[in-house]
């Protein structure tokens, strides 16, 4: 996926922590970020490597590509409904 590898390219991770892309990719303050994180109502998946509350929240890049590129998609069918 391309995608993915642009962003791997960028973060130079599989992971990037939520605080990094919430403002860019999600419209969203680092403390609604994290609000929405910890109830689960992001519309990508977010985790932790520890167990502790202090760990950062990370979401990896092929579930973030895979956000981005069906936004892609579904602008592009809107897009084209419009152009009849």
């Amino acid at each position: 996926m391309i995608t993915s590898l642009a962003l791997m390219s960028i973060y130079g991770a599989p992971a990037v922590p939520l605080e990094r892309i919430c403002e860019e990719y999600l419209g969203l303050s680092r403390n609604e970020a994290m609000r929405k994180a910890a109830v689960g109502e992001l519309p990508l998946p977010v985790f932790r490597l520890a167990k502790s509350q202090k760990a950062p929240y990370l979401v990896s890049l092929d579930d973030l590509a895979k956000l981005i590129d069906d936004a892609r998609v579904n602008a592009e069918e809107t897009w084209k409904r419009c152009q009849v």
